[in-house]
């Protein structure tokens, strides 16, 4: 119950620490977020000449509703991502150096044009040892236990829990070594050199309590992307609107829980309100 409680504080907290800066989130976070989403509607409307919800389409039989007749090339697709990558990268490392440089906590090295590219190297390992086995594991499970399911979520023929679980499993576990292993990002966002293996070390004391932080951020990506599923019943291209405008509440929500843990075990200062409410 006590590790329960703290990862539930854990997200509380995130979800506060972007409330109290909600001015600087808004002001600076939800353009660069904005420009991203830009882009993407444009692209996909250059190539496709339609809006749809899910990633930049392959081909004609892509099972994200309202797919159109012409796909997209690996390159587009590849491209779109990287705008979107660089987009939060640059969104969290100004929020990691705005809310970290407010608390106290340093020193704080002068932004470099290098310094994205320390934040995306310490960002790919992390994604890499959490992601790539992960994956590779659920694949195989799913693959055995249900292949239907497996080769089509989508299908009528699968049980709805069935596409529950294979959406929401992979994310909390995912989440969770993500979370173990990514306070480097903070660091590297003030230009420290941390490592990522440090990091999974400094997140022992709290691996219980961030399995309930990871329940409760997956569920947030859940929560929306049912929202998306029940206007894309009415209406696709607000679907597609709804969706990716909320996504930016979960991602900052995720920059925050980087910033609290790695103030709280590195520096020992948890966030407390210091007036800088909407700052």
């Amino acid at each position: 119950m006590g590790q329960a409680k703290t990862g539930a504080f854990i997200f509380i907290c995130a979800l506060g620490l972007v409330w109290q800066y909600r001015g600087f989130a808004l002001r600076v976070c939800l353009p660069i977020y904005l420009l991203a989403f830009a882009i993407d509607t444009w692209l996909r409307l250059q190539v496709m000449g339609e809006i749809t919800r899910g990633p930049l389409q392959w081909h004609v039989n892509d099972p994200y509703v309202g797919a159109p007749e012409k796909g997209a090339s690996l390159s587009q697709i590849l491209t779109i991502w990287a705008v979107w990558l660089s987009s939060l990268i640059a969104i969290a490392i100004v929020w990691h150096r705005h809310v970290l440089g407010a608390h106290g906590v340093g020193p704080i090295a002068p932004l470099r044009p290098s310094l994205p590219l320390l934040y995306l190297a310490k960002l790919l390992g992390a994604w890499s040892l959490a992601i790539i086995p992960f994956s590779l594991f659920f694949g195989i499970f799913f693959a055995m236990i249900s292949p239907s399911a497996f080769l089509d979520p989508e299908s009528a023929h699968n049980p709805p829990l069935m596409g529950l679980i294979m959406f929401s499993l992979p994310g909390v576990v995912m989440g969770w070594g993500i979370m173990r292993l990514s306070l480097a990002l903070p660091e590297a966002a003030i230009g420290q050199n941390g490592s990522i293996f440090n990091s999974w070390r400094i997140t022992r004391a709290v691996a219980g309590a961030l399995w309930v932080t990871a329940v409760l951020e997956t569920a947030l990506f859940a929560a929306i992307s049912y929202l998306g599923d029940g206007v894309a019943a009415f209406d696709i291209r607000m679907a597609y609107l709804v969706e990716n405008l909320t996504w930016f509440v979960p991602a900052m929500a995720g920059v925050a829980i980087l910033t609290l843990l790695y103030e709280d075990l590195y520096h020992r200062c948890p966030v407390s309100d210091d007036g800088a409410s909407s700052d």
